[in-house]
């Protein structure tokens, strides 16, 4: 009887380890994501990423020019017309036009949750310049949220919990702040970090040089990370390679054909800069790109 027992409670304990160690790798695999960085379809510079894990949840960044609407919605219908998060780092034209686009058009789809910065509107027309589309975006950004229940306005220093994977925001708009004073839409625009329990991405979004020596000053090593998108695609803002080298990424992307990069001198230096690292580089040249984060 005592043999049969201990046998029982053997096998009984057997089976709690075995479902501790199984319970324990559906956690990891629950945090582990495919992160794809995707072309702009007109060829020109963007910010496009989608993640994927093996449980079905979808996440859009931001998503970039409208003629990528076809390509998100493609991916929209064969997740069951939902997006389980949708994350908009700010409402420049080749940030947000795709997601106004599926907003505003006739297509039956569900967001669980946007995350974005809440600009304020009055602020930001008295600065606006003519780069920001006569301020029309933005305005057509705020009256497609209105179509979405669940919009969650972010602030620095938030934390959000992902289906698995930590969000951690960095910097976004704050009004009356004076940091953003000036270039609201750019110094304003979302930073953040996306952390699985291995590894983790740094998405700077276009935020400016001046603010980004201002994060790393502030947060310093919570801010580096194994994959790095690059600020202002790498282009047209000359990175400061100096944060992006403090970062030391092993992945890095440029959300740009590498032929706008090459045209500035700074920006290709700053590619092959990474490079020498060890890095891998990706552009759109090869796009899709995907890397896993888990």
């Amino acid at each position: 009887m005592k043999k049969r027992v201990a046998i029982a409670f053997v096998l009984l304990l057997f089976a709690v380890l075995l479902f501790a160690g199984a319970y324990r790798a559906a956690g990891e695999d629950r945090a582990s994501f495919t992160l794809t960085q995707y072309p702009q379809q007109n060829g020109a510079q963007g910010l496009c990423y989608v993640l994927t894990d093996a449980y079905d949840h979808m996440i859009f960044i931001d998503g970039g020019w409208d003629t990528n609407a076809e390509l998100l919605l493609n991916q929209i219908m064969e997740h069951g017309n939902y997006v389980d998060a949708w994350i908009i780092t700010h409402s420049h034209e080749d940030h947000v036009s795709a997601f106004n686009n599926l907003s505003s058009g006739p297509f039956d789809f569900q967001i669980g949750t946007i995350y974005c910065p809440d600009l304020d509107e009055e602020h930001y027309r008295k600065v606006a310049d003519a780069y920001d589309g006569g301020f029309e975006h933005y305005l057509a950004f705020r009256r497609n949220l209105e179509r979405w229940e669940n919009v969650r306005f972010v602030h620095a220093g938030e934390e959000y919990d992902l289906f698995g994977l930590r969000m951690k925001i960095f910097n976004a708009y704050e009004k009356g702040d004076p940091a953003f004073e000036q270039d609201p839409e750019n110094t304003g625009s979302l930073m953040f970090k996306l952390e699985g329990k291995k590894t983790s991405a740094l998405f700077c979004a276009d935020v400016t040089k001046k603010r980004a020596r201002e994060l790393k000053k502030q947060y310093g090593e919570e801010l580096k990370a194994d994959i790095l998108q690059v600020g202002h695609h790498g282009i047209g803002w000359c990175p400061d390679n100096k944060f992006n080298l403090f970062i030391e990424p092993e992945t890095v992307f440029f959300d740009a054909p590498g032929s706008l990069i090459s045209g500035s001198g700074e920006s290709l230096k700053a590619l092959q800069e990474l490079a020498d690292t060890g890095a891998v580089v990706y552009t759109f040249d090869t796009a899709p790109n995907s890397v896993i984060l888990r």
